[in-house]
Parts: structure tokens; C-alpha cells; sequence
């Protein structure tokens, strides 16, 4: 258990994206985290443990905290509209997923104000994502088939 003052306990971190970017809850999340007091869950914006695709906003909960010298990784699977709300003949265009890492602190010298409080414990990130534009033969794809390159 995470016993130190300043480092995160209970984590997270927060996934924001285009609402045609859905994470594919059926493919499975790889990650080096690990922890004795419980493993990592993957939420949503009502902090119900995501069960089905989820578009939007989500969340990595880490239980066992985040201390300063973890690295963790994630590897997980994003469908580019599923649903079809992007028109045909859509143009390319970039979409860039946020990733923001929060955490609860314990009250040191009177920061934060309240045990418990959630706070932002780390640097946002921003990864882009070059989505295809639905051409003519492109059309002929599956729905969540379109092209994506991740920089």
C-alpha cells in the first residue's frame, strides 16, 4: 500500500476525445501496472466500471495510487465511428485524444485544502490522430474500419 504523503492514491487518468473516437471495451487493455491493493479499471464519466464501447470521455483508475517514479504504460483500442455520425464524405482532418492525470493527495501543510480532493497530479497530454476521410472507396469499408495513424 502507498503509504507516502505526497504521491497519488487513488489515481487516474482521464481520456478525452472526439465523441466518433470510441474506446473498444471487448478488446483488452495491456498495461505494466500492477499493484497489491487492486488492478487497474477502466470507467466512465459516471465512474461506473465500463462494460460496453465507450466514446467520448473514459478513465484508467489506478486503486494502488501513482507514485513519483512509476512509468506506466497503456496500450488500448479506439474504433474511428462505429456509429456513423461523421458524414459521408467527410474530409481527413486531425482529432486529438487529451489524456489528463489526476489524483487524491493527502493534506500537507494545508495543500490540498481537503483530503480527498481530487487534483491534477501530472502534465496533460495530447496525442494526435490523422482520421481518413470517408472517399468513395472507402465507403466500401465495414463500419470502425477506417484508417488511423497514430504520431
Amino acid at each position: 500500500m502507498n503509504t507516502s504523503r505526497a504521491e497519488g492514491y487513488p489515481a487516474s487518468v482521464t481520456v478525452v476525445s472526439p465523441s466518433y473516437l470510441t474506446f473498444e471495451a471487448a478488446q483488452a487493455v495491456v498495461t505494466n501496472y500492477t499493484t497489491v491493493t487492486g488492478d487497474m479499471e477502466v470507467k466512465d464519466k459516471d465512474d461506473a466500471v465500463v462494460a460496453a464501447d465507450q466514446d467520448g470521455v473514459f478513465s484508467f483508475e489506478f486503486p494502488g495510487g501513482i507514485t513519483y517514479a512509476d512509468v506506466i504504460a497503456l496500450n488500448f483500442t479506439m474504433t474511428v465511428d462505429p456509429n456513423g455520425q461523421r458524414p459521408k464524405g467527410s474530409p481527413d482532418e486531425t482529432a486529438t485524444v487529451v489524456f489528463i492525470p489526476s489524483c487524491e493527495q493527502q493534506v500537507i501543510d494545508s495543500y490540498p485544502a481537503n483530503a480527498g480532493d481530487k487534483t491534477t497530479c501530472g502534465t496533460h497530454q495530447a496525442v494526435t490522430v490523422e482520421v481518413k476521410g470517408s472517399s468513395e472507396k472507402k465507403q466500401n469499408l465495414r463500419k470502425g474500419e477506417t484508417e488511423v495513424d497514430i504520431k
